[in-house]
């Protein structure tokens, strides 16, 4: 089952499945992302992400976690269903998130073109196909 994740309310990220073990910046891990991450379901439900374990960094990995080094981390997680949501919530969460992904970006006709699009989509498929499709999802990363 396809999942959109929505990390620290302002992050996509797509799985085709929902992940056992994310990679992670260490930054993130300091600041706990996944107390304000949701993992969106194809199927309606809504989803909080939560680490089994792996999350307690070691002084010089929170050091360097300022730095523009930044380790990543493979985290060990679990999901707690919290609802349902409804699919207007959805396109509106979905547009939010992506224009703050993109917003400060060279292409921002594209950018208005497809966050128009996922406002104006009909469901979740739909949605998840124009977040796949930009051409510029790359440069997110």
């Amino acid at each position: 089952m396809r999942h959109i994740e929505l990390r620290e309310d302002r992050w996509l990220v797509l799985h085709d499945y929902r992940p056992r073990y994310v990679e992670v910046r260490a930054l993130s891990i300091m600041r706990r992302y996944w107390r304000r991450s949701r993992l969106y379901a194809e199927d309606g439900s809504l989803w909080r992400p939560e680490p089994v374990d792996g999350h307690e960094l070691a002084l010089i990995t929170r050091m360097l976690a300022h730095t523009i080094y930044n380790p990543r981390r493979t985290l060990s997680m679990s999901y707690e269903r919290i609802g349902d949501y409804s699919p207007g919530t959805h396109r509106t969460t979905m547009q939010e998130a992506f224009r703050s992904m993109f917003w400060f970006q060279d292409y921002l006709d594209e950018t208005l073109a497809t966050e128009g699009q996922i406002g104006l989509a009909a469901n979740f498929d739909e949605i998840f196909r124009l977040l796949r499709a930009y051409p510029h999802w790359a440069a997110a990363w």
